[in-house]
């Protein structure tokens, strides 16, 4: 996978100056106007020591 710019939820929310749950209240009710590359959810792995793998 290469180096992509992404925008957080939270960055889109407070750049449209709505909350959080709003943005993706909204996201879910209009998801055909969206391509299917503009979502996806990053899941952190964290190892017994504590680290982000």
């Amino acid at each position: 996978m290469g180096v992509q710019d992404v925008m957080l939820d939270f960055h889109l929310a407070k750049l449209y100056q709505v909350e959080n749950r709003v943005l993706k209240q909204a996201v879910k009710r209009k998801q055909k106007r969206f391509s299917e590359d503009f979502i996806f959810k990053v899941y952190w792995i964290v190892s017994d020591t504590g680290e982000v793998i």
